[in-house]
């Protein structure tokens, strides 16, 4: 009965080690991540810390960077929320700035660039998709 009680607590503190490791190095959970149009690499690829850039296009060309984990995840939210452009709707317009996402290796996570009206992911056959308000108002904020 001890043997079982021993063995039981450490595949316990082990569970709890590995857990917290994880959460400690990485910005996604493997068991709640899903790849998708935004976040298409390994939810290991996603080590802490991440860095988001945006450049804003208009005027002086300025840089700012993110590094406020929430603000990140809410980009990143906001982003899979935004629906499909219409392909036959006019999708030109003026580029605002360009958003990237770094992890700590320096990896490209994600690159994407906005427009007046919509924006795009950097990668060979990637859709448009419209800009909602709130991307509307990040952008706006910077």
């Amino acid at each position: 009965m001890k043997k079982k009680i021993l063995l039981l607590t450490g595949i316990i503190i082990i569970i709890c080690l590995s857990v917290f490791y994880i959460n400690k190095r990485y910005f996604f959970n493997p068991m709640a991540f899903n790849k998708d149009r935004i976040t298409s690499h390994e939810w290991s690829d996603y080590q802490r810390p991440l860095t988001m850039t945006y450049v804003d296009f208009e005027g002086k060309r300025k840089t700012y960077t993110i590094e406020d984990e929430e603000k990140i995840r809410d980009v990143i939210q906001e982003l899979k929320k935004c629906t499909n452009l219409d392909k036959e709707s006019g999708s030109t317009g003026e580029v605002k700035g360009g958003l990237t996402l770094k992890s700590e290796n320096k990896n490209h996570l994600l690159d994407v660039l906005i427009y007046s009206n919509h924006w795009e992911v950097l990668k060979k056959g990637s859709q448009k998709y419209y800009l909602s308000s709130s991307l509307k108002q990040f952008v706006s904020n910077y």
